[in-house]
């Protein structure tokens, strides 16, 4: 098998990425940039675990830590901290390592029921008898989780559900017997074909808002697909950075938006959304909470500036009532921010 897909792999690959590296959607990284992510002189990741020395000043509950999901939000905390930030304006949504993971997303309990199950699995191993498919598991299992070190592979659905079924071939403590031996045959059928419909509505709303992205113009119906595709629980929020990088702010139903905002920044608070919500926050009239957060944005993603402004003179000759030379000068100050920090420092 694997000997097949090393030979047909590369003739079926080629002319679809070809297509789409000619159509801009793909951008196909050199072998050289992926070498060089892993060199030596690669330290980003370093620098990120460092990040775990704000733990005291940014998590409030050590023991239940910041919640599943909210590592983001952690990072540019601690980036606000630091004197001499990480990738200043690059989101980490997560931290390259599980064990960093855990402790400030689930906390302590977290980490020790991780430390916990990480001691029952080599309970297993020393336990299980010297077999081939045994060795053969362990190895995947030690492979996924050293690689979780460096990675945090887990991120991704397919390796922590590879994961998820190593480990229920090796335990074997646990054993469940149904009377119908066709009742395990019909569960397997009714997933496959759940995960066939889920497969085909991800892949049909993905197709929308890369159309939404590329194209130069949208048909009624095209336009209507872009934006209903940021319902989609698995590719909503790709889908509305995709609008918010297209088109402008809309002046209408200013708090509709800002709450649709509120939710995809509580998971993942990308450059984009906290763009768009200071500029829906300056036309809804609240100018000292869109100054506050304009100060932060310009402090945490500088490269924001340009399109923020350009934002809020939009908003502005539609008909905002609010003073833009005010939102303006808190961006002014977000720029600064670094600026008098280095100063102070030396």
């Amino acid at each position: 098998v694997v000997f097949l897909t090393a030979i047909l792999y590369p003739k079926v690959d080629a002319p679809i990425s070809d297509y789409l590296v000619d159509i801009g959607i793909v951008d196909r990284t050199t072998d050289q940039t992926i070498t060089g992510r892993f060199g030596l002189n690669d330290n980003y990741r370093a620098e990120e675990w460092g990040k775990i020395r704000y733990t005291e000043e940014i998590i409030e509950n050590i023991w239940f830590g910041m919640g599943a999901g909210q590592y983001s939000h952690y990072s540019l905390q601690a980036d606000s901290l630091s004197e001499s930030p990480v990738r200043i304006g690059t989101l980490w949504t997560h931290s390259h390592n599980i064990l960093i993971n855990i402790f400030v997303e689930l906390g302590l309990i977290g980490s020790f029921i991780f430390v916990g199950l990480i001691a029952y699995l080599s309970f297993l191993f020393f336990k299980s008898p010297v077999m081939p498919e045994q060795n053969y598991i362990f190895s995947v299992l030690a492979i996924l989780f050293l690689n979780n070190m460096v990675e945090f592979s887990f991120w991704y659905f397919g390796f922590f559900a590879l994961a998820v079924s190593m480990v229920s071939f090796v335990d074997k403590e646990f054993n469940f017997r149904f009377s119908s031996s066709a009742f395990m045959p019909t569960i397997g059928l009714v997933t496959l074909f759940v995960a066939f419909l889920t497969a085909g509505y991800v892949a049909k709303d993905y197709f929308s808002s890369v159309v939404g992205f590329y194209s130069n113009s949208l048909d009624d119906s095209e336009q209507r697909a872009f934006i209903t595709s940021k319902n989609n629980r698995f590719i909503g929020g790709g889908a509305l950075k995709a609008e918010i990088i297209r088109n402008k702010p809309s002046p209408y139903a200013i708090e509709a938006q800002i709450r649709e905002l509120d939710q995809f920044i509580a998971w993942r608070p990308e450059m984009v959304f906290q763009m768009r919500m200071v500029s829906l926050l300056a036309a809804s009239g609240k100018e000292q909470l869109a100054c506050e957060k304009a100060y932060r944005l310009a402090a945490v993603f500088p490269n924001s500036v340009k399109r923020l402004s350009e934002e809020l003179a939009y908003l502005k000759s539609s008909g905002g009532r609010f003073d833009i030379n005010e939102i303006e000068r808190c961006i002014g100050e977000g720029m600064m921010y670094w600026v008098r920090k280095g100063r102070q420092k030396d």
